[in-house]
């Protein structure tokens, strides 16, 4: 649907930047933030937990971005989509984001070795170690060889759509995993996350488990995307705004 007019405030407001000799970008931002709609962004139904490929492919396109305000831009209409229409979702999106599993006094952090992610992608693709260190010693991304292997295969009952807050929960528990047996516990976690991912999917939880996302997302970025988020909360045509998403877990 044809996104709504910004409003005469809003009007006035972006009047009132022009005026103050604020750069054309950031005017254009602020009339994309008064119209943004939050049912056109959306990729899922209202009540249903939020799934992992609408945050991929908001890096995806952060990826693709060189302007710090447009990376912003692009983030804070993730983060009000969430908390439209997902509202559960939107603190895992943050850490996710920032490649955290935890607040810092918890000391859990991921950033596994290659060698665990290397086994772990062989298994879930029925690929050889020496094929995958291979590809990933000509290439320099094991996020890209995920994405490649996975997209090769062909799953004939394939398992449920990966969830952000399942993700999140997954990348916890490896984490957390410690004593006995514990790194075959984290193999067969991200085997199981590499077997769920579709699209993009594999690259990006590839990248997050070795602790950088590659896509130039600064955390500061994070958190001024944030509060943008829920200070315009409300602001335009946010269809469906108060979802909460505990459904479909």
């Amino acid at each position: 649907s044809k996104a709504p007019a910004p409003s005469a405030a809003l009007k006035a407001a972006m009047a009132s930047l022009k005026s103050t000799g604020v750069g054309a970008e950031a005017v254009r931002l602020a009339a994309q933030h008064g119209s943004f709609d939050v049912s056109a962004a959306a990729t899922w139904r209202a009540g249903q937990a939020a799934p992992f490929s609408f945050l991929t492919d908001a890096f995806e396109a952060i990826a693709a971005e060189s302007k710090r305000l447009s990376i912003a831009s692009i983030l804070t209409g993730a983060f009000r989509t969430l908390l439209a229409r997902a509202e559960a979702d939107l603190l895992p999106a943050v850490y996710l984001c920032t490649n955290r599993v935890a607040p810092a006094h918890e000391a859990l952090e991921l950033g596994l070795g290659d060698a665990t992610l290397v086994k772990a992608l062989a298994q879930a693709t029925g690929r050889k170690e020496a094929s995958v260190r291979a590809e990933y010693g000509a290439c320099g991304d094991l996020g890209s060889v995920a994405a490649a292997a996975r997209g090769m295969q062909k799953t004939m009952f394939p398992p449920p759509a990966l969830t952000i807050r399942g993700v999140f929960a997954a990348f916890r528990e490896i984490a957390a995993a410690e004593g006995q047996g514990s790194q075959d516990r984290k193999k067969a976690l991200i085997a199981k996350l590499l077997v769920a991912a579709r699209g993009n999917e594999a690259g990006y939880v590839m990248r997050a488990l070795q602790g950088r996302l590659r896509i130039g997302l600064a955390e500061q970025t994070v958190l001024v995307a944030l509060a943008h988020a829920v200070a315009l909360r409300g602001v335009g045509g946010a269809g469906g705004e108060g979802g909460t998403g505990e459904e479909g877990r």
